[in-house]
Formats: structure tokens, C-alpha cells, sequence
């Protein structure tokens, strides 16, 4: 059973232990705003001039195994950011004191007989590079020369020196020591120490901090890290690198990509059982011994998703629209399984692309709409993505191994085909209804060239909104009642999506008005409606005329030919 302790501590007992973040944990990343509100924090706190405690949150902290050469040093769990920041201060405070041991002791190992050895109180094993530069900020050096990342240690420190040089409270020694006592003495945290990963981590993922999540990534790419050889290390951080880099904006979903890729290596084992947690999968023996392979396979699946947002892939428009009205599935996540199954086994990956042949693309495309119709027919029928897993595996099983995966959807779905239909007819598709009015679209009668699918493919690329028809307030007019347009609103026959711009133009306009902005559109059947497909004037009847269109078109997509 694991065991756990925790008992609050002052900054100044906190800094008497010596500290290592592991290389499972992200580098440092809090920047100016972060910084500021704990130096506000701190400083509020002070000015109160009260005789309490300060409390700034927890940390959580596993030991490591001592030796003789090497005494007990803490892995810290939870904690990272704040703990560095913290040093950052300290050093920026030392800095303007000038000689101040108890400083000085919170940053650096004193030595027994000699002042202070050359080690800190805190270290890391995250990539060289955040290792080196708050080393450096410590020894009181100029920045290394910086590859195109940001240096938030010495812009960090730099901003903390402004701050206290600027700082009326500060003017006079005695003033700023006061500050430095609050911050050691004053200012808390409690450690949770816990003697296993596992349950850290537990506790990590409960608490509520202004940290980052760990993830499961993060946790692999320490793995893989290690079982790196050493001449692969390098590379392995800057293959990392780019796996996660996702155009400046949030960190690309690795997590994602390691689950694509179990779900790859069930299928070739042919394991369709229960899935297990991702976790728990990579930690059997062997799963991450090969660092350069797993690396490969993430970085294929990566390419997969540029491939099919490409804009040559437009030309090839039946995939991009079959894949993103897939992509407005509430089980979009195992409904995908199957699609990078498919491409991992047939498609080319070289130089950091990814292609498939004329020949694969015919039967992706057939997948494609296999995989709508299963999730679409048992979704609406069942409104539970647990009904799709078990068929799911079997098909991504039955794939990687060259078997009919269409019998496996068609004959797994047979018994909810009829529930499908009779909610289809009255109304009731739940959460699938904007995926079903962008396959009534896909199935329209202007869909008949290359042309208009490819408009179809660049209206679904862009932003778009579900637009009712007959507008949602009812105004008394065309024919409806109060009572009759509330049963009418949500018809898939008063629905079409429309471009984000235009739905605004058109919001609330009478039929009339919104025509000129469905002739505008890029989807062909919003056009065919902004030109006269249904007369220029919408009633009830027209309504009805329609939505029976549009079932008809759904019901021969969905159900014929299964017998």
C-alpha cells in the first residue's frame, strides 16, 4: 500500500532539501503574467503586516533511492513551475541584497568546510537546453545563445530585478530585508511526499494548481527517452520537438496519436477485446523498446492529418467530405480508428508526406462511407458509443488483415436498421443532426460534377453554421402557426448549412431576402435553394416537399442495398 505525508513547510525549510525534475515533465513554461501574480501574491501578502501564514499551494514530491555517493533528492511530481519560479525570485532578490546567506543557501549546496559547492537545490533532466539556461540564471551568467525559443528563465528573472528595482517598498535595505523575511519565513507550501509514481500522480491529477496536466505523453517521452541509444538522443528530443508543435498554438495532441497507434497495434495482433487504458497498454513489456519506430509511426499518423486538410486534396474532394461529416460524429473518436488502420497499412509516407494511390483511394473512400453509415445508423439508434466499440475493433482487426470489414458494419448494424429509420422519419437523430444535414448535402441532386464537390469539400473547410429556414422566432406569417412552426423548426427539411458570414446576413430575414445570400454560397445546395429549387416562397407545404427530399435521399444512402 502506498504511504503519503504532507505537512507545510516555509520556503525556507522547502529549499534545505535538494530537488529533481524528471524528464518526463514539460519544460518550464510560465511566462510574465504568472510570475507577476505571485509576486503580487507575496507582496500584498506582506504589506498586510499580519502574523499569519501564506499558503502557495502544494507540491507533490516522490524521493529517490539514496546511495553513499548520492544522498536522498526529491522527483517532483506537481510542483515544477512553481518551485522554479520561486528559486528565480530568490536569485533576482539576492542579486539586489547582495550578501545574504540564508538567500544564497536556498538556490546552492553549501559545502561542509567551503562556502558552497558548485550544485543547486533544484535540478532538472528535462532537455539540455531549459536545463542549461536556469543553471545559468543561478550562476549569475548572460544567456546562452538561444535557439528560436523563448528564454523564460532570463526573461522571467529580468522581469522580477525591474520589478524590485522599481518598487517603492524596497527603497531602503531594511525594507527589502523585511520582504525577504516574509518570503522565508511567511510564505508556505505543503509537500505531499508519496513513496510510489503511481499514486503521485493520482493525487497530481486531483489537485487543482496552476500547472500544466501531465499526460500521458509526457510519461512515454520519458520512456522512450531512455531507451534511446545515445547517439539517437538528439535526435529523438528534436523529432519530439516537432511532434508536438502545432502551428504556435496549443501542443498537437500526442496523446491522440499514441492512442491511433495502439489501436494500429491491436489490430495487427488481431486483439479486438476490451480496450485497456493507454497507460496501462505502453506499459507492457517490449511496447516502447524501439524509441526511433514508435517515433516514425506518431509522426506517419501526424502527416495523415495534414494530408487530408491539404488543399490538394480538394481535387480528390469524395474523402475531405466524407471524412469531415465522419469528423460530426459524437463518436468521432473510435469511428476514426478504423480510417488510420486503413492508411497505415496501404498508404506511402516519405519525407514527411503522406500519399495514397488512385487505386487506395477508391476503396478509402468506400471505407469512408461504410464507417458514416455504421457509427450514423447505431449513433441515432442507440445514442452510445459503447454499441460501436466491439464492432469497431473487430473492423480495424479485419482491415489490417485484408477481410470484409463492410459485411462486419453491415451485419453488426442489421438489428438496429428499423429503430434508425422510424427516428429518422420522426425526428429524432439527437446529437447527429448536423451530420446528417451535411450528408442530405453531399447526396444532393447538384452534386453531380467535379466542380460542386469540390465547392462542397471548401464550404466544409470553412466555418459554417446550421441555418433554419424558417427563421427560430416565430413572427405569425407564411402560413405557420405558433404550434406548427415549433413542430417544423428543427425538420432536417427547414435546415441547410450555410457559411458562417452568410447565416449572419440571412439571420431572421424573411425567405425572400435570404435567397440572394443562398446564391452566394459554396455549398451547391444552398445555391439550388437560393434559385428557385423549391419556388421562391417558403410555407409549410414547401417545407414538407422538402424534408421528405431530404429523407428520401438519407433513407437510400443509409439503407438500401444491404439485403
Amino acid at each position: 500500500m502506498a504511504t503519503l505525508t504532507a505537512e507545510t513547510k516555509t520556503i525556507k525549510e522547502i529549499f534545505q532539501r535538494e530537488y529533481l525534475i524528471p524528464d518526463y515533465q514539460r519544460p518550464y513554461s510560465w511566462g510574465k503574467e504568472e510570475c507577476q501574480q505571485l509576486l503580487d501574491d507575496v507582496a500584498d501578502f506582506h504589506d498586510d503586516k499580519s502574523n499569519d501564514l501564506y499558503f502557495l499551494g502544494c507540491i507533490v514530491i516522490i524521493p529517490t533511492t539514496p546511495t553513499e555517493a548520492e544522498p536522498t533528492r526529491w522527483i517532483v511530481v506537481d510542483g515544477q513551475q512553481r518551485l522554479t519560479t520561486l528559486l528565480l525570485l530568490v536569485k533576482a532578490l539576492h542579486k539586489k541584497a547582495g550578501t545574504y546567506r540564508d538567500l544564497e543557501e536556498c538556490y546552492r549546496i553549501p559545502h561542509p568546510r567551503e562556502g558552497f559547492t558548485d550544485d543547486f537545490r533544484l535540478q532538472s533532466e528535462v532537455i539540455a537546453w531549459d536545463r542549461e539556461n536556469f543553471e545559468s540564471v543561478l550562476k549569475g551568467e548572460h544567456p546562452p545563445k538561444s535557439p528560436k525559443t523563448k528564454n523564460r528563465f532570463f526573461e522571467n528573472f529580468d522581469e522580477m530585478v525591474a520589478w524590485l528595482d522599481g518598487n517603492e517598498r524596497f527603497k531602503t535595505s531594511d525594507a527589502l530585508e523585511q520582504f525577504i523575511r516574509t518570503l522565508l519565513h511567511r510564505v508556505v507550501l505543503l509537500p505531499i511526499q508519496c513513496d510510489k509514481l503511481g499514486s503521485a500522480l493520482q493525487i497530481f491529477n486531483t489537485l487543482n494548481n496552476r500547472g500544466l496536466p501531465l499526460t500521458d505523453a509526457d510519461i512515454f517521452k520519458a520512456t522512450l527517452y531512455k531507451k534511446s541509444p545515445t547517439g539517437y538522443r538528439e535526435k529523438f528530443v528534436n523529432d519530439w520537438q516537432y511532434l508536438m508543435d502545432n502551428g504556435g498554438q496549443n501542443d498537437y495532441d500526442v496523446v491522440r496519436l499514441f492512442r491511433i497507434h495502439m489501436h494500429v497495434l491491436r489490430a495487427q495482433k488481431s486483439v479486438t477485446g476490451k480496450e485497456i487504458g493507454l497507460r496501462t497498454y505502453f506499459e507492457e513489456p517490449t511496447r516502447l523498446d524501439d524509441p526511433q519506430a514508435i517515433v516514425d509511426c506518431l509522426t506517419k499518423y501526424k502527416a495523415v492529418d495534414s494530408w487530408k486538410d491539404r488543399p490538394e486534396i480538394y481535387d480528390r474532394p469524395a474523402i475531405y467530405i466524407w471524412w469531415s461529416i465522419l469528423w460530426t460524429s459524437p463518436d468521432k473518436v473510435y469511428c476514426h480508428y478504423p480510417l488510420y488502420v486503413f492508411l497505415d497499412k496501404h498508404g506511402d509516407y516519405k519525407d514527411g508526406e503522406f500519399a495514397l494511390s488512385t487505386e487506395k483511394e477508391a476503396e478509402f473512400v468506400k471505407l469512408l462511407e461504410e464507417t458514416v453509415r455504421y457509427c450514423f445508423i447505431m449513433g441515432v439508434a442507440t445514442n452510445t458509443v459503447n454499441s460501436i466499440k466491439p464492432t469497431i475493433f473487430r473492423v480495424c482487426k479485419a482491415i489490417a488483415h485484408g477481410e470484409d470489414h463492410v459485411g462486419l458494419y453491415r451485419e453488426n448494424s442489421q438489428s438496429s436498421v428499423h429503430v434508425f429509420e422510424g427516428k429518422l422519419t420522426n425526428g429524432y437523430y439527437g446529437r447527429y443532426k448536423t451530420g446528417l444535414v451535411l450528408t442530405s448535402g453531399a447526396l444532393h441532386h447538384a452534386q453531380v460534377d467535379a466542380e460542386s464537390r469540390e465547392d462542397y469539400s471548401k464550404f466544409l473547410a470553412g466555418k459554417y453554421h446550421i441555418e433554419h429556414i424558417t427563421p427560430r422566432q416565430w413572427n405569425n406569417y407564411d402560413g405557420w402557426t405558433e404550434e406548427t412552426h415549433r413542430e417544423d423548426l428543427d425538420k432536417l427539411g427547414n435546415i441547410i448549412p450555410l457559411e458562417y458570414k452568410l447565416n449572419i446576413q440571412a439571420k431572421n430575414e424573411f425567405f425572400a431576402k435570404k435567397q440572394k445570400h443562398y446564391k452566394k454560397s459554396k455549398n451547391p445546395e444552398a445555391r439550388c435553394l437560393g434559385e428557385g429549387e423549391y419556388d421562391d416562397e417558403w410555407s409549410p407545404a414547401t417545407l414538407q416537399k422538402r424534408n421528405e427530399d431530404v429523407l428520401k435521399r438519407l433513407k437510400k444512402f443509409f439503407l438500401e442495398g444491404r439485403d
